[in-house]
């Protein structure tokens, strides 16, 4: 009755949109729309409204308001709230389980959301709150580029890069043979020609290399070959020369030679290999900074708007509103599906505003009852949020939801994961059932009828045995958390 009579006006004096209901004839208002004046009537008989004087007639936002006009007066609302009187805003959601109870609060105020206009037009149904003291891509670089620096991978990075560098400046061992303070050599006194070294010099390579040194050697058309000694005490190795059947435990010239060039080949396959496994190190670290940078910029940019719907009465159903808000531009902004979305009806929202505004106190003087005498008291503006219960438009699970659903989840992996392995003729792949009707001969038809009634036996036993392998599984479970419920207990 009379819902049209409920639209507010602008006071001309504070710029507030206010109600009739709250509103004082000893201010004066104007039509939001039209600008113009209007007169409040808040008499004893009719309800309280404004009306256009006699001479403005012609604008019709308070004789015969639209659907658009209700939401542009919440918008004007709350932009009184949020702009004019620097109150701030609670969006309590709750969680989608009915048995949960949990309950978040988005807050918005001037200080935590420091964007200086709250964001609305006349056409559509949102307003939107945007947070434009945010860090910028440059930023989120430089923090994310400085969390990587002391990292696992970067130590990993200096060590190979220092062992890398060890390698290739490490030189050769025949320029190094002639100097007698080589830790590695062992002079001999007595000169054995030119066959014979005149120096003991252990071999650098492994056991394991000692066929690809012999190999070497035959190719060079060397007489030596090398063996590996039976006997430790008497030394690692020993050589023999094929052509005048001689063994030495010195290392001869050739073999010297080769061993240097198949450890210049293990060196430079190693460097390789080092410097392969850095590339890896390299990529995956760049990768993780910038997957971590996309997310942090991602994460930031949710962050960054919050926008409020404001539905009719006739269409604040939610449970039958799926997917994701489509992307929308409002004047200077364009908000995409992953920004927080809050869903508020229009008949909520004007009731919630007008018990706030008459009890929220203003500045300004009261009379004081004390010792009832007309003394004035000062009392000032407090600044009380305005709490506003919201449905969420991408239904709000909370985290112990969350976590409950997944522990669920695992735990019923962990009894399929077991029931396979007590009936391991169950664990094969699941072959489709197949129902064809194509004109097939007899025989091919009686076959696939064999086939199909005995995969369905098969799943139907399957599915008999994990039932019962499930309920005792969750029979024991259930037994285990008494007992330990019950020790618990009994501990002094």
């Amino acid at each position: 009755m009379h819902e049209h009579f409920t639209s507010g006006a602008i006071n001309k004096e504070t710029l507030e949109y206010v109600f009739p209901s709250i509103a004082s004839k000893d201010n004066k208002y104007s039509c939001p729309h039209c600008k113009n004046d209007v007169t409040l009537r808040k008499g004893k008989v009719r309800i309280h409204h404004f009306a256009h004087k006699k001479e403005v007639s012609s604008c019709t936002y308070y004789t015969k308001p639209t659907r658009n006009h209700l939401v542009y007066d919440l918008k004007m609302a709350m932009n009184t709230i949020y702009n004019k009187k620097k109150q701030p805003i609670w969006f309590i959601n709750g969680c989608i389980n009915r048995n949960c109870g949990t309950e978040t609060i988005s807050v918005i105020s001037q200080s935590s959301m420091t964007c200086p206009v709250l964001r609305f037009d006349k056409t559509s149904n949102y307003i939107v709150f945007e947070n434009s003291q945010l860090q910028t891509r440059e930023e989120i670089i430089k923090e994310v580029e400085y969390k990587y620096a002391n990292s696992i991978e970067n130590i990993e990075k200096d060590i190979i890069k220092k062992e890398i560098e060890e390698l290739e400046s490490k030189e050769n061992r025949i320029s190094s043979i002639a100097s007698p303070f080589h830790m590695r050599s062992i002079f001999d006194v007595e000169n054995n020609g030119n066959e014979m070294p005149t120096t003991r010099i252990d071999l650098r390579i492994t056991d394991d290399d000692i066929e690809d040194l012999n190999k070497m050697l035959k190719d060079s058309l060397s007489p030596w070959n090398v063996h590996i000694s039976k006997s430790r005490a008497a030394g690692t190795v020993y050589f023999y020369n094929k052509i005048n059947n001689a063994t030495t435990w010195n290392t001869p010239t050739d073999v010297l030679r080769e061993e240097d060039v198949l450890f210049a080949n293990r060196k430079m396959e190693k460097i390789e290999a080092l410097k392969k496994e850095l590339s890896v190190i390299v990529e995956s670290e760049n990768k993780k900074i910038n997957e971590d940078i996309e997310s942090s910029i991602k994460e930031q940019e949710q962050k960054r708007i919050i926008i409020l719907e404001i539905t009719h009465d006739d269409d604040n159903d939610f449970s039958t509103r799926v997917g994701g808000l489509e992307t929308i531009k409002i004047p200077g902004l364009e908000v995409q599906h992953y920004h927080k979305h809050l869903i508020v009806s229009a008949s909520n929202l004007m009731e919630k505003y007008t018990s706030y505004m008459k009890e929220n106190v203003p500045d300004g003087t009261v009379p004081s009852n004390k010792d009832k005498e007309t003394s004035t008291v000062t009392i000032p503006s407090m600044r009380i949020p305005f709490k506003l219960r919201c449905a969420q438009y991408d239904n709000y699970i909370c985290t112990n939801c969350t976590n409950k659903q997944e522990a669920l989840r695992q735990r019923e992996e962990t009894i399929r994961k077991l029931f396979y392995k007590k009936y391991p003729m169950y664990s094969r792949d699941h072959p489709e059932i197949s129902y064809r009707t194509t004109n097939s001969p007899p025989t091919v038809k009686a076959e696939e009828a064999r086939q199909r009634k005995k995969l369905l036996l098969r799943r139907a036993r399957e599915h008999h045995h994990y039932t019962a392998f499930r309920e005792k599984y969750l029979q024991e479970e259930r037994l285990q958390r008494r007992g330990n419920t019950a020790t618990e207990s009994s501990l002094p």
